[in-house]
């Protein structure tokens, strides 16, 4: 048994072609689980969606291999991705794939642990996607039949040394596997949800209705599940809930039929000793509702012409204000550079939702040298409610003193008025040089 797990690590790729693993001896103990999470899936026809296979109980895990058998003409296998419990003490894992036969439904996949390592507890050991072809059903089966006389699937331990004699340093875990199913042959529920007002306001109360949701005869909608996607959840056909934040919220409505899915169960599996399932279709409907403040204004938008200026030059700088809130609004608009005030500008009857720009002009005569940064602020809105947005911060501009820039000139004037001098010397001395006639 040792020699031939060491060969198994040692060849994993020609393994992978091979697809098997020589049968090795099982305890009478069965105390690991073997899972497909979660059991039931439903999902529509060009809809994915992801399982898990997870164990439960184990000690030692050292290797696995799965076989998962599916039917491929309602599902397409997307992909298989190693989980984190193999790697949950930083261990670093080899695998084998062998999806050669995913067109006729089945992939074979494994994964271990590199050198003499294990892991005990419960986790993900991988997560399969699949995408949905077609209306149909499908066993998620994790093949534990010996396939030609070769075991496909099973959990390898590394127990620690010294082994005691008579034992072994690897050896097989035994488990019980349990199978996933997909199915959608069934209409699931649909949800639909209405709310008033029809402009929420922050701190007033918003009346969420489920009442138009419905499930196919004679099935009946048994559950509603809302979130509001500010940190809270409710339940029931109607809520009533108030939100204290302005802003964009995505409400999700989510219903559950009452299908029972023994009959299904028993079908699939061939057997008529079930125990009662609820298969729970559902189906979820998000809507982003926008929830206001009676009063506000925003300032989302600052730009300046020029990011460095010498002392005496203008920049010009445009700001955009928003009336957010829901009702018409007059106020002031003030640019800054630094902590200076460069103009005030008033905004006269911005209706909802409109945005309106403004010009400023910031003569940078007398201003010292330095980085400012450039701001605008909405003041005087009366009632506003939310302060946060009232100013908006841009980026720098740089202001450099005039007389940098002499220094320069003066050099460059003195280099050029040598260079003429120097000319005329020269003509002057050839002239003088010449030979009289």
């Amino acid at each position: 048994m040792k020699q031939k797990y060491k060969l198994l690590i040692s060849l994993l790729p020609i393994i992978s072609i091979m697809g098997s693993f020589p049968n090795v001896n099982t305890a009478s103990s069965i105390i690991t689980k073997l899972y497909v999470d979660p059991p039931m899936v439903y999902a529509l026809p060009g809809e994915s969606f992801t399982i898990g296979i997870k164990v439960a109980d184990v000690e030692r895990l050292h290797l696995w291999q799965v076989n998962m058998s599916f039917n491929p003409n309602v599902l397409s296998f997307i992909n298989i991705t190693e989980g984190d419990f193999l790697r949950k003490e930083g261990k670093e894992t080899t695998s084998m794939k062998n999806l050669a036969g995913i067109e006729e439904g089945w992939a074979l996949f494994s994964w271990g642990i590199f050198g003499k390592f294990h892991v005990s507890g419960t986790g993900v050991l991988a997560t399969v996607e699949f995408q949905v072809l077609t209306t149909g059903e499908s066993k998620l089966d994790l093949v534990t039949e010996p396939v030609h006389g070769i075991v496909m699937t099973y959990l390898i331990k590394m127990n620690p040394a010294p082994v005691p004699p008579g034992g072994e340093e690897i050896e097989d875990i035994p488990f019980t596997a349990v199978d996933g199913i997909f199915y959608n042959l069934e209409v699931p529920p649909v949800a639909l949800f209405t709310y008033s007002p029809e402009i929420p306001m922050v701190n007033v109360t918003v009346a969420f209705n489920g009442s138009l949701s419905y499930a196919a005869t004679p099935r009946e909608i048994v559950e509603y599940r809302w979130d509001f996607n500010d940190g809270t959840n409710g339940t029931g056909v109607t809520v009533d809930h108030t939100y204290t934040n302005g802003g964009k919220y995505n409400v999700t409505l989510t219903v559950i039929d009452n299908t029972n899915a023994t009959a299904l169960i028993e079908a699939v599996y061939n057997t008529t000793k079930m125990p009662p399932i609820w298969y729970e279709l559902h189906s979820k409907n998000t809507t982003t509702i926008e929830v206001k403040l009676g009063h506000d204004i925003a300032i989302t938008d600052v730009k300046t012409s020029l990011q460095e200026v010498t002392a005496g030059e203008t920049v010009s700088i445009t700001v955009t204000a928003l009336n957010k809130g829901i009702e018409t609004e007059s106020f002031n608009v003030t640019a800054y550079y630094g902590n200076n005030a460069i103009e005030k500008k008033a905004v006269t009857a911005l209706s909802v939702d409109a945005e309106e720009t403004l010009t400023f002009n910031w003569d940078t005569t007398g201003v010292a040298e330095g980085d400012y940064q450039i701001s605008a602020e909405a003041t005087d809105v009366t009632g506003e409610g939310n302060l946060e947005d009232n100013v908006f911060k841009d980026g720098t501009v740089t202001v450099k003193s005039a007389e940098d820039s002499f220094p320069t000139t003066l050099v460059i004037g003195a280099i050029v008025t040598v260079a003429v001098l120097g000319v005329i010397a020269f003509m002057f001395m050839r002239k003088r040089s010449a030979p009289k006639t």
